[in-house]
């Protein structure tokens, strides 16, 4: 079943319910070249996209009505589909199960928190404080946001069920904009606490934060990708506000988008293949989504995932990135700089098997990456290569027990990025 994106979607009858049945449906991302799309195209304003965890829809913010109401359009664009009828509904985050989206709203004449349904029903208030509820995020089952309900913007969070808020941050600083990484242990969020605002990063329950960027501009709206390992932002450290990536172990950020316009709010897709984000350089603000060229790997040793490996990505004009590849020993570095060559190291731990094998396959965005030199050395011998094949896929037998091995990558340059991006 399929959904032209010149259908409208509509609040009565069948066409609301044919729409909600295809939310299941992964949209193809395009290979080769970053490419940038218009979402929505508004003579007012969209903003704060969130993405549905499957990756096809997008809940955003506009005041196309006259109000600040939630809408809904499918990703790949077309007419979207009121939500939330306002008066003022601020920063819609998806629940990770996809059950909820919270955001905040005046509908008692502040800012408290609420969530609905996607299908638009089941509206519940979670926050009845008088003080302000405003930019939200979620952490597991838990809903985190910034409130200045004790005079003092500080991160606080609640049960998606409501009940007693529990405060996480008491900075003296100004705490803004939470966001909860995937895996749920951290939240990032944007603080005064140094003098100006950069981003920290804390434990899920609270608890000491460490300074993550440090910059004399400001940094917002935190985005954590989908294997928690980089962080997408905004600054205006160049002027005007740009989305930027920082690992989320530190070190020097990169800069993403270069256009004169604003661009804020960055929102990963769940497959980390795309950045939706609000962006006014078509003259208004409207939602657009930028594809990210990624590579991705995954490595098996003895037929068995190897995780907690640290592959390390090495690319001119970036600063090296480090990641650790997940329980299915899998990785993804997303945002790769076009034009530009690649190489992946990991280093690989002592192999305990004599004679094992060892299978490494790569993707560039979702295609494999044939024909890349993949090599492979265990001390005091020599190293081994291979060129990947038609499914992206090396496979290296007889290794030598006792022995660490480093597996290095070398990468074909990256395809052309669009002007303007």
């Amino acid at each position: 079943m399929s959904l032209s994106n010149e259908q409208p979607l509509t609040r009565n009858g069948g066409t609301k319910q044919r729409w909600l049945s295809v939310l299941c449906l992964a949209l193809a991302v395009p290979a080769g070249a970053a490419t940038l799309t218009q979402v929505t195209d508004n003579p007012a304003s969209d903003w704060d996209p969130s993405w549905s965890p499957d990756g096809t829809v997008l809940v955003f913010t506009s005041d196309r009505m006259g109000g600040h109401d939630l809408w809904l359009t499918l990703a790949e664009g077309g007419t979207p589909l009121q939500l939330v009828d306002g008066p003022y509904c601020y920063h819609p985050v998806w629940s990770p199960d996809g059950k909820r989206i919270a955001f905040s709203a005046e509908f008692a004449g502040n800012g408290d928190i609420w969530t609905v349904r996607p299908d638009g029903g089941g509206l519940k208030q979670l926050t009845t404080d008088p003080g302000r509820d405003l930019y939200l995020g979620w952490s597991r089952k838990r809903i985190i946001f910034e409130s200045d309900r004790t005079g003092d913007w500080e991160i606080w969070s609640i049960s998606r069920q409501g009940g007693a808020p529990t405060r996480l941050t008491e900075s003296g600083g100004l705490d803004y904009g939470p966001s909860g990484s995937r895996d749920g242990s951290r939240i990032a969020f944007s603080s005064q606490r140094a003098g100006t605002y950069d981003l920290w990063l804390m434990p899920a329950e609270g608890g000491e934060a460490t300074q993550l960027t440090s910059l004399p501009d400001s940094e917002w709206a935190a985005a954590w990708s989908p294997g928690d390992g980089t962080i997408a932002f905004d600054s205006d450290r160049g002027g005007n506000w740009d989305i930027w990536m920082i690992q989320t172990s530190g070190g020097r950020p990169w800069r993403v988008t270069t256009d004169p316009a604003d661009d804020i709010f960055p929102a990963w897709s769940p497959d980390g293949t795309k950045m939706a984000f609000s962006s006014d350089r078509a003259g208004n603000e409207d939602i657009w989504i930028l594809d990210l060229i990624g590579v991705s790997g995954c490595v098996e040793l003895g037929g068995e995932p190897l995780s907690g490996a640290e592959p390390l990505l090495k690319q001119g004009g970036r600063p090296k990135r480090r990641l650790e590849s997940g329980a299915d020993g899998c990785f993804i570095f997303p945002a790769l700089r076009e034009q530009k060559k690649f190489k992946l190291q990991l280093d690989g731990p002592e192999v305990t098997v004599e004679g094992a094998e060892l299978t490494a396959c790569f993707n560039l965005n979702d295609d494999p990456l044939v024909r890349a030199k993949v090599s492979l050395k265990q001390p005091g011998s020599g190293a081994r290569s291979q060129r990947t094949g038609e499914d992206g896929c090396v496979l290296f037998e007889n290794l030598e027990a006792e022995r660490s091995f480093k597996l290095t990558l070398k990468g074909p340059r990256v395809g052309s990025q669009p002007a303007g991006i």
